[in-house]
């Protein structure tokens, strides 16, 4: 490329300067668009379909695309393992089955009859919720399910499974509370630290 530019007679065109990039794959041609873009343009963002198959096929067809193809592979990056994939409880999109399977088989909890809830999708506020099968409260049916809503899986004494389930839903911080009485005689509420951290431990 040096030796084009400062050769005194040789006056390089447009496509001498394309061609001596693409030589020294400073520049790649995408074949989707069949236009030139630099090498940090093409070897970044979504390295994977469509791009590769893209250069599959025009690498098919003409050999000078095996170059496109040999970069993007490189770059790949080395796929998760399962034990690598992070998801919280507050990630929307998945699939309510998947969450059922999880209050009734990793937390014990009953999903069917009189003490049973079932999880719903908030569309307003884009997050699930819990709600009673039946025409209970979350608190009677944390009673009900006393052993499993207030167990070392669940929830803690001071605040049940239901609710530490919101907490995790809403990615929010469990608040405990209680109420006190002041001097002078009156009544007003204080969050508690040490039952809030434990909270926040099992949610």
């Amino acid at each position: 490329m040096r030796q084009l530019l400062q050769t005194e007679v040789f006056q390089p065109t447009e496509q001498d300067v394309l061609d001596a990039l693409l030589d020294q794959e400073l520049v790649f041609v995408n074949p989707e668009t069949d236009k030139p873009e630099t090498r940090d343009e093409y070897l970044s963002g979504n390295l994977g379909p469509p791009k590769i198959i893209a250069a599959e096929k025009a690498a098919a067809s003409d050999p000078a695309f095996q170059r496109n193809l040999d970069e993007l592979k490189a770059h790949l990056p080395e796929p998760l393992k399962p034990s690598q994939i992070k998801v919280g409880m507050d990630a929307f999109w998945l699939p309510k089955d998947v969450i059922e399977s999880f209050l009734s088989e990793a937390l014990e909890l009953d999903t069917s009859g009189t003490s049973g809830v079932e999880v719903v999708f908030d569309e307003v506020n884009r997050y699930w919720r819990i709600q009673p099968l039946k025409s209970k409260s979350l608190n009677q049916i944390a009673r009900e399910q006393d052993h499993r809503a207030h167990s070392r899986w669940g929830g803690t004494e001071r605040a049940h499974v239901f609710r530490l389930l919101d907490n995790a839903f809403t990615n929010t911080v469990p608040v405990i509370r209680d109420k006190v009485e002041d001097n002078p005689p009156g009544m007003r509420s204080i969050m508690l630290k040490r039952s809030r951290r434990k909270a926040s431990m099992k949610s």
